[in-house]
């Protein structure tokens, strides 16, 4: 798997930056939903830098 952020290779069982993460594209603490649509694969960089900014999104992301 690949983040969908910066395109890494994420892994399961690996400590650090490339370590998989789950994202809410539009942040759970700005009433994004716990829902597949709402969520994608991010390494541990990404998704830590994106932190609760909704005006980051994935390469790949069309509004929903």
């Amino acid at each position: 798997m690949n983040c969908r952020y910066c395109g890494r290779r994420v892994h399961t069982r690996r400590k650090g930056p490339g370590k998989l993460h789950f994202d809410h594209v539009i942040p759970w603490s700005k009433g994004g939903r716990h829902a597949v649509e709402n969520l994608v694969v991010s390494c541990q960089r990404c998704n830590l830098r994106k932190s609760n900014d909704d005006s980051i999104r994935p390469y790949d992301w069309s509004e929903q």
